[in-house]
């Protein structure tokens, strides 16, 4: 850190409340950092599953465009969510501050969100045609995705 910016930290250090809405600014980037991973990692599924349909088509194995065609606007349903959930923050001048708990709460959960989306990941990039099976392949850990992003919401709606 410069000089500069280190003189004018201190100064803003003297500000009250500076220091906890400067920590919870921190927390927000974090928060949508982590959001902007998952939501990517879902939305980079979609090639693997357009690559499923094709695989489908050529084959003839038409049974299983609607299972791949479902997979594919739930991960984009998924994704979307989790691009545009609102952050676990309230600003310097919100009505109501949050407490460092409950952020801390969030940032567990959102931890817990990204290993369900990295698990379903997995699955996805490992499925194979003779897998898919009316989409029961990747319904478990897909249904664990949907599941943390309502647990998310209710976790804010506490929180904001």
């Amino acid at each position: 850190m410069t000089s500069l910016a280190a003189a004018l930290e201190k100064l803003a250090s003297c500000v009250p409340g500076y220091t906890g809405y400067a920590e919870r600014e921190k927390r927000r980037e974090t928060d949508q950092s982590l959001r902007r991973s998952v939501a990517s990692r879902l939305s980079d599924l979609t090639p693997v599953v357009d690559r499923l349909v094709a695989e489908a088509l050529r084959t003839m194995r038409l049974e299983v465009l609607e299972p791949l065609e479902s997979l594919k606007r739930r991960l984009s349903r998924a994704a979307d969510a989790i691009r545009h959930a609102p952050a676990g923050y309230a600003g310097l001048f919100d009505a109501r501050e949050v407490d460092a708990k409950e952020l801390d709460r969030l940032t567990d959960h959102d931890e817990r969100l990204r290993e369900a989306v990295e698990e379903l990941s997995r699955v996805v990039r490992a499925t194979t045609l003779e897998a898919i099976d009316g989409g029961r392949a990747v319904e478990e850990p897909l249904v664990a995705v949907e599941s943390a992003l309502r647990t998310r919401d209710e976790i804010l709606k506490g929180v904001l």
